[in-house]
């Protein structure tokens, strides 16, 4: 069996630009912000989706939340992600 040796630094290079890409939206927004106030935010904001696919090469806003959820797996509790989404 191969082993993948690009896709371990592949996944950590997409973490670091995600979370890059977080501190971005909280200075731009002059708050600390935590990841569901980042998601509602970039939700919201057609610019910064745009920017988050852009940086992390997605093709659509599904894959973008996806992106979210698999670095916070707690944000779909979230009672701000959920009121946002119901409405």
């Amino acid at each position: 069996m191969a082993v993948n040796l690009i896709e371990p630094s592949l996944t950590e290079e997409k973490t670091h630009y995600f979370l890059t890409y977080c501190s971005f939206v909280s200075l731009i927004n002059d708050k600390k912000l935590n990841n569901a106030n980042v998601l509602i935010l970039t939700l919201k904001n057609p610019k910064y989706m745009k920017l988050l696919k852009t940086i992390l090469n997605l093709d659509s806003e599904q894959e973008c939340v996806r992106v979210f959820l698999d670095n916070d797996p707690t944000l779909y509790k979230s009672k701000h992600v959920l009121n946002f989404v119901n409405k």
